[in-house]
């Protein structure tokens, strides 16, 4: 008997449940760029005064169960585009396509603050540059100042003796030292079999020591990369030497 009742019953629930599921509407689409027609994923359906909320898929496509017959405010947002609210009472299941505007673009913006000195001037790992002032200040050999010796005075560079002018930078070996002159190697940069350096101080116009995570325009070098630039010459004067000499020539 008990299990008649059951039976007799179960029409009857499931009946109700269709009843039930009926007065929901089934809202769906998809939501994409009004432009380009591409779609927002992850974008986000607001229906205001439902507390409800749903998410596009990778396909810009959602949908949403809302009640017939019944009025709702829903507000479709996403970043970097304008917010679009529409309303919409469902009578039975319906498609709408949602097309947002970008918005992108700021009008002004203004950014105060006051500018601290970290001390950080460069982004160059385990490179020295070397002032021109330092390079005269050193003790000349013979009245001729050697640039080699000045950087063995720099930390990380060693010398083999007090007359020689090649450096060993952490311990590696001199012929690891790569040695550029204006952007030229320089294979021999000692006169005397070391005693004395073959660059010139007076047409130094920089000296940068690299002691490690050399540029990659220097090519596989293992201890340093000594970069020496050299100054521009003055052509002007050389012209005006010029001009002297041809009338110089002419009047004679």
């Amino acid at each position: 008997m008990e299990i008649l009742k059951k039976l007799f019953l179960l029409p009857i629930l499931l009946l109700y449940s269709c009843l039930a599921f009926s007065q929901n509407g089934l809202l769906s689409g998809k939501i994409v760029d009004s432009k380009t027609k591409s779609p927002l994923a992850g974008a986000y359906l607001h229906v205001k005064g439902y507390n409800k909320v749903v998410s596009a898929g990778n396909e810009g496509e959602y949908a949403i169960l809302l009640p017939l017959d019944t009025s709702f405010m829903i507000q479709a947002t996403y970043i970097g585009y304008t917010p679009c609210d529409f309303q919409v009472c469902l009578a039975s299941d319906s498609t709408i396509n949602i097309l947002m505007d970008s918005s992108n673009e700021l009008s002004k913006v203004y950014v105060y603050g006051e500018k601290n000195d970290f001390g950080a001037k460069s982004a160059q790992m385990s490179a020295i540059s070397v002032p021109i002032e330092q390079i005269k200040g050193v003790p000349a050999l013979f009245g001729e100042v050697d640039v080699m010796k000045v950087l063995q005075k720099l930390p990380g560079v060693q010398s083999m003796g007090d007359g020689a002018s090649n450096i060993y930078v952490r311990g590696g070996n001199y012929d690891q030292n790569l040695i550029t002159l204006d952007g030229s190697t320089l294979y021999n940069s000692e006169h005397l079999k070391g005693f004395v350096s073959a660059v010139n101080s007076d047409i130094i116009n920089n000296l940068l020591l690299y002691k490690g995570g050399f540029p990659a325009r220097y090519g596989a070098r293992i201890s340093s990369v000594v970069d020496i630039g050299v100054k521009e010459g003055n052509f002007k004067k050389l012209v005006e030497v010029l001009e002297l000499e041809c009338l110089h020539q002419r009047f004679m």
